[in-house]
């Protein structure tokens, strides 16, 4: 079997245009909308890059959001695959415009039988592994940042502060070979602060760097927030997988 993840960056900008969702040059994070003949060359080449891969599963990464707009392209780029989906209702749990699909080869389709694990199902794990996670989908991570106090400003203090995921993990379920089989898709948060600051200096020694601007200290500080928040993410990742390997055969059925 071939497995294959791809981050197909801010597809759904150009699924959008070529769909009729967006119009051309429409103001859409983190730019605007492609031309209409641009997003028709990068669907084309989309499907032209799928059709090369050849997976027998492909995670496609920052795909189109929603249902709708992910089976019409799938439809369009991907005709030989089907669209794994949640039932009518059932919450995806991601935000934004950068959502993450499984689609499974139609040739493999009802062999494997794939499914995705409920997001209730897929919390409820992580949280049984770990007392820090609430069933929910939370956590509390530990994150500096600079505080006023009085007249004294920019203080570099840590604060416990509630995180989850901004897209929830999606987990596919599918059969193989006589076992039944788990793939954790996650397209962890960004390490992006939209803080821009000035450059180093040739040879300026990097605490007086820090030192010299506001601007960077408050980078520095987002800039490590961002990545506990990313690496806090990545041990509930763990915390599932800990806990799925604990369980008798059809643990989420419950």
């Amino acid at each position: 079997m071939k497995l294959t993840t791809w981050n197909a960056e801010w597809l759904d900008s150009h699924w959008g245009v070529v769909s009729g969702l967006y119009e051309p040059g429409q103001s859409l994070y983190p730019g605007k909308a492609p031309s209409l003949d641009e997003a028709q060359q990068r669907v084309a080449a989309v499907a032209r890059f799928i059709e090369m891969l050849a997976p027998d599963i492909l995670f496609l990464c920052e795909a189109p959001s929603g249902p709708e707009a992910m089976a019409g392209f799938a439809a369009t780029a991907a005709p030989g695959y089907d669209l794994v989906q949640r039932p009518p209702g059932e919450d995806y749990q991601i935000e934004g415009r950068q959502w993450m699909w499984f689609l499974v080869h139609k040739d493999i389709s009802d062999l494997t039988q794939p499914e995705l694990v409920p997001v209730e199902t897929w919390r409820a794990f992580c949280a049984e592994a770990s007392d820090s996670i609430r069933p929910g989908g939370s956590w509390k991570v530990s994150a500096p940042r600079l505080k006023d106090f009085g007249d004294v400003r920019d203080v570099p203090v840590a604060e416990r502060r509630t995180h989850r995921f901004y897209r929830e993990p999606q987990v596919l379920r599918f059969q193989w070979g006589g076992a039944r089989h788990e793939v954790i898709g996650a397209h962890l948060k960004s390490k992006y602060t939209g803080v821009s600051i000035p450059k180093r200096k040739p040879g300026q020694d990097l605490d007086s760097y820090i030192a010299a601007s506001k601007a960077v200290q408050r980078f520095m500080a987002k800039a490590h927030e961002a990545r506990v928040k990313l690496s806090s993410e990545a041990l509930v990742i763990r915390a599932y997988i800990d806990r799925r390997f604990q369980q008798e055969a059809d643990p989420w059925r419950w």
